[in-house]
C-alpha cells in the first residue's frame, strides 16, 4: 500500500469518525451553518479523491487473476433489479 493510499484511509476514518457526533448537532439543529459547510466540503473531497483513486485503478486481483473493471459513477441508465419468479 502507497503513501497516497494509507492517507486516503486515514482521511476516511476521521471524517467517518466525525459523523455520528455531526448528526447528532445536526438534528438538534445546534450546528451553524459554516460548520455544516466545512463538514460537506470534506465528504465532497473525499468522494472525489475516492473516485480518482478507484478511476485509476487498473484491476483488481483475485485468486492471483487480474481481472479488469470499469468504474461508473454517474451512470447514464440504471438497471433494474431481477423480479422474483412468478408463482403459479
Amino acid at each position: 500500500m502507497i503513501r497516497e493510499d494509507r492517507e486516503l484511509l486515514v482521511d476516511l476514518s476521521r471524517v467517518c469518525k466525525q459523523a455520528p457526533q455531526f448528526a447528532l448537532e445536526f438534528m438538534g439543529s445546534e450546528i451553524p451553518i459554516a460548520a455544516q459547510e466545512v463538514y460537506a466540503q470534506q465528504l465532497i473531497n473525499l468522494g472525489q479523491r475516492l473516485l480518482l483513486h478507484a478511476k485509476s485503478r487498473k484491476g483488481l486481483v483475485l485468486d492471483a487473476e487480474p481481472t479488469q473493471f470499469t468504474i461508473d459513477a454517474n451512470p447514464a441508465q440504471t438497471a433494474e433489479a431481477p423480479q422474483p419468479p412468478k408463482s403459479r
